[in-house]
């Protein structure tokens, strides 16, 4: 149930961000909705999909994309069951960047580190991929960790997610050219150095 209703809540949040931006005193045509991007991690990082069209039901492809939504960001997504994959990423056209490590294993469902990639490999609009090197499922949620090495280890891998997601997102929701010729013109892959391997799909 929670996979049908996660991308209803995110077209709930922009129906009332629309409404605000109408009607409310302080944010009166001040929000700029033709530019929202939409970013998530495990089941946020299936929910970004779902919105930018994947098919998570048995109805209709794409049933729940929000067209308003112009870009995606989704990092260790879970991945389908291998008799719908052929299908479930057809209708996602919008540009996503895909991110996860080379040790992503699933803590929840049976997604292994290998088939993370499967996503980006699979929708058909502008793609870019990255795979940290020995990065685990958990570096992208901020977890604190015992040893400093461990910590040190993922401050580094926070540096390159944030670096890739800013210019991914200047170059998708501002049209920033600098940005996008960075990202894919080699930049962000001399950034990482050993941290990761950057992929990309134009």
């Amino acid at each position: 149930r929670n996979s049908i209703n996660r991308p209803k809540d995110v077209s709930f949040a922009i129906d009332e961000l629309e409404k605000l931006n109408r009607s409310n005193k302080v944010l009166k045509g001040r929000l700029d909705l033709q530019r929202i991007g939409v970013a998530g991690h495990s089941f946020g990082g299936y929910t970004a999909l779902a919105v930018a069209g994947q098919n998570y039901t048995r109805g209709k492809l794409g049933d729940g994309r929000d067209k308003r939504v112009k870009a995606a960001i989704q990092m260790s997504a879970p991945v389908p069951k291998e008799r719908v994959r052929e299908y479930a990423y057809d209708a996602v056209a919008i540009p996503v960047f895909h991110m996860t490590g080379t040790k992503d294993q699933s803590p929840i469902n049976s997604t292994t580190a290998a088939e993370r990639r499967i996503p980006f490999d699979r929708t058909k609009g502008e793609a870019c991929f990255v795979n940290f090197t020995g990065g685990d499922h958990a570096i992208f949620s901020g977890r604190k960790r015992l040893s400093r090495q461990a910590r040190e280890q993922d401050a580094v891998f926070h540096r390159h997610i944030c670096d890739g997601s800013t210019a991914f997102w200047e170059a998708y929701l501002k049209g920033a050219g600098e940005a996008k010729e960075w990202l894919f013109g080699g930049g962000y892959q001399r950034r990482l150095a050993g941290a990761g391997r950057f992929e990309k799909r134009r």
